[in-house]
C-alpha cells in the first residue's frame, strides 16, 4: 500500500488537526482545505479508530504549506508539528502508565529501546496503517525503524538529503515523554534521495 492510500483513523487525524490549528494559526482552515478536510474546521474527529480520511489528504496539507512558505520554513513547521502531535499522543490516557512498565521490566538500554519501539509502532499503525517495521540496529544499543512508503516526505519530489524530519522529531519527543530518557535519531535512508521505497532512522 502506499503512502496516499493509508487509512487514517479519527483519533489520529484529531491529533494532527490539534497540532496543526496551534502551529499554523490563521492560516489552519486554508490550509486543510487544500486536502478536503474542511468539514473539520471548527470541530475536531472524535477520539476512535473509525477511518475517516486518506494519507492522499494529509500528503495534500503538507504540500499546501510547503508550497506556502518554502522548504526551509516547512521543515520547521514540520518539526513543530510533530513535537505538538507526539505530546498530545502521550496524554492519551494510559500510555504513559503503560510505558512504564516496560521500563520497570527492562534489564538493558538495547532491551528498553527495542521493546518501546516495537509498542510504539503498533500503536501507530492502529491509527494508520503505516508500514512500520523495529528491528535490533548493527551496534548495541542501537534500533533501525524502518518506514516503508514514508507518508512524512510523500508530498517532495525529490530530496538531496534525508527530508523526513516529522518522523525524527515525532519518536524523539514521543520517546522522550514515554521513558524519561533521550535518545538520538537519525535518517539514515529517505526514499526522495534513494529513489527506493523505504526509509530508514537509527536510533541510539
Amino acid at each position: 500500500m502506499n503512502a496516499e492510500n493509508y487509512n487514517v483513523s479519527a483519533i489520529y487525524l484529531r491529533g494532527y488537526l490539534a497540532a496543526l490549528r496551534r502551529v499554523s494559526g490563521n492560516q489552519y482552515v486554508r490550509l486543510i482545505k487544500q486536502g478536503g478536510l474542511e468539514q473539520y474546521a471548527d470541530k475536531y474527529p472524535p477520539p476512535s479508530l473509525e477511518v475517516v480520511a486518506k494519507g492522499g489528504q494529509l500528503i495534500a496539507v503538507d504540500r499546501a504549506v510547503l508550497l506556502t512558505i518554502g522548504r526551509e520554513l516547512a521543515d520547521l513547521f514540520q518539526r513543530n508539528l510533530s513535537r505538538e502531535f507526539a505530546r498530545d499522543f502521550c496524554a492519551i490516557p494510559g500510555n504513559k502508565e503503560e510505558f512504564a512498565q516496560i521500563l520497570q521490566a527492562a534489564t538493558s538500554t538495547q532491551q528498553l529501546m527495542l521493546e518501546v519501539s516495537l509498542r510504539l509502532s503498533t500503536k501507530i499503525k492502529r491509527y494508520m496503517s503505516e508500514d512500520i517495521s523495529v528491528q535490533s540496529g548493527p551496534n548495541q544499543d542501537t534500533i533501525i525503524l524502518t518506514y516503508r512508503d514514508s507518508i512524512y516526505c510523500a508530498h517532495l519530489d525529490k530530496a538531496e538529503q534525508p527530508a523526513c524530519v516529522s518522523v525524527v522529531i515525532y519518536w524523539k519527543e514521543a520517546l522522550l515523554q514515554l521513558t524519561g530518557k533521550r535518545f538520538q535519531i537519525k535518517e539514515v535512508l529517505c526514499s526522495k534521495v534513494s529513489g527506493g521505497r523505504d526509509c530508514n532512522f537509527l536510533i541510539h
